[in-house]
C-alpha cells in the first residue's frame, strides 16, 4: 500500500490477497476484504470457511503465509498481538475471555486501570473517578447485580456481556456517550482494599482455573503492559492477550459468536446491548445466527473455501443465488 494510496480515503481496515494455511491445507486463500470506518459487517459462511481465522489473523494470533493486513493505513500484520490491540482492536472469543477469579467490577477495573497513566496502586487505592466509571459501566451492561459475585460463577449470559464490556473499553478523557452519570457507587473495590496492604497479589488473585506462585497481578499493574502469558483467563487460553486487547480503544470491535450458546430471550437481550454500548465502534461480527447478522449488520460478507463469496447489503446476500446453495449444501 503506497503513501499515496493510504492518503486517499483509506478503509479503516482493509485485507489484501492473504494466505494462510494450517497443517498444509489453506484456510484463507488470497483473501480481499476492506471495512470502512463507522460500518457494522456481518461474516458468515459455513463451517471451516475461515472466519475465525479471519479474526485470528486481524489480531495477531495467527501469522500470514503471504499477503497483508492494514490498519488506519498502517500495516499490522508484523505486530504481535498487543501493539495491534493497542493500536484500536477490541476483541470477543468464543470462549469468554475473563479473569474468571477477579469479581465483575474488578475486571472492569482491570480494564480501566490498563489504559491509565501513573501509579496503578495509587489509583486504586484514592481514584473516586475510577469507582465512578466502574459504576458507569455497569449499568451501561446490566451488571449491577453481579458487581462483587467471582466471573467465573456468573450465569453465561452475562458472561458475555463482561467480555463485551471489557472489548469495548477505551482510553479517554470522557466516558463514551452511552455512559450517562449515575447517584449510586460500587461498594468497597475489593481488589484496591487488597493492593493498598500489599505489593503483591495474593495467591486466590489468580485467573479461573490455574495456580501459580507468581503474584502475577501485582507484576501485571506495575508494568502496565500486555498480560504475560502464565495469566490464564477463563477459557484456559495461555498466550492470547487478556488487558492488552480487552481493554484497548477499539476503533475496530471484533466479535466472534456473541449469542452462541444462548437461549433466543437472551440473544435478544444481547444484541440489544450490542446495539446500545457499539455506537461508536466499527464493528465486524462472526455469528451463525442469520437472524443477528441480519439485525446487526448494515453489510455482510459470505466467505466459502478461504475467499470472499459475496458481499453486500443483506437484502443482497439473502437474495444470493450462491449463497443460498451452500446453505442448502448444493454448492460445488
Amino acid at each position: 500500500m503506497s503513501a499515496q494510496s493510504r492518503s486517499v480515503a483509506a478503509p479503516l481496515l482493509a485485507l489484501q490477497d492473504v494466505h494462510c494455511v494450517l497443517g498444509g491445507q489453506p484456510i484463507l486463500a488470497g483473501l480481499n476484504l476492506q471495512v470502512n470506518g463507522g460500518e457494522r459487517v456481518g461474516v458468515i459462511g459455513p463451517n471451516g470457511a475461515g472466519k475465525t481465522t479471519l479474526f485470528q489473523v486481524i489480531s495477531g494470533l495467527r501469522p500470514l503465509h503471504a499477503g497483508s493486513v492494514w490498519l488506519n493505513g498502517r500495516r499490522i500484520d508484523r505486530l504481535p498481538p498487543h501493539h495491534i490491540a493497542r493500536a484500536g482492536v477490541g476483541r470477543s472469543f468464543q470462549s469468554p475471555q475473563v479473569f474468571g477469579r477477579l469479581s465483575v467490577a474488578d475486571n472492569l477495573r482491570c480494564a480501566l486501570l490498563a489504559q491509565t497513566g501513573g501509579n496503578w496502586l495509587r489509583r486504586l487505592a484514592r481514584d473516586t473517578a475510577l469507582e465512578q466509571d466502574t459504576a458507569r459501566w455497569l449499568h451501561a451492561l446490566q451488571l449491577q447485580a453481579l458487581a462483587q459475585v467471582s466471573a467465573q460463577h456468573i450465569d453465561y449470559a452475562s458472561l458475555r456481556a463482561l467480555e463485551l464490556g471489557l472489548a469495548l473499553m477505551r482510553k479517554r478523557q470522557a466516558a463514551p456517550s452511552f455512559l450517562t452519570p449515575l447517584g449510586e457507587q460500587v461498594g468497597e473495590p475489593t481488589l484496591g482494599a487488597l493492593m493498598r496492604k500489599r505489593q503483591a497479589a495474593p495467591s486466590f488473585l489468580i485467573p479461573h482455573g490455574e495456580q501459580v506462585g507468581e503474584p502475577t497481578l501485582g507484576a501485571l499493574m506495575r508494568k502496565r503492559r500486555a498480560a504475560p502469558s502464565f495469566l490464564t483467563p477463563l477459557g484456559g487460553r495461555v498466550g492470547e492477550p487478556t488487558l492488552g486487547a480487552l481493554s484497548s480503544k477499539a476503533p475496530l470491535l471484533l466479535l466472534d459468536e456473541p449469542t452462541a450458546g444462548m437461549s433466543r430471550a437472551q440473544a435478544g437481550h444481547m444484541l440489544d446491548l450490542i446495539e446500545q454500548v457499539c455506537q461508536d465502534s466499527t464493528l465486524l461480527l462472526i455469528e451463525h445466527d442469520l437472524d443477528a447478522v441480519f439485525r446487526l449488520a448494515s453489510r455482510v460478507i459470505v466467505l466459502h473455501q478461504g475467499r470472499v463469496l459475496a458481499d453486500g447489503t443483506p437484502q443482497d446476500i439473502r437474495a444470493d443465488a450462491r449463497v443460498q446453495a451452500i446453505y442448502l449444501g448444493l454448492a460445488p
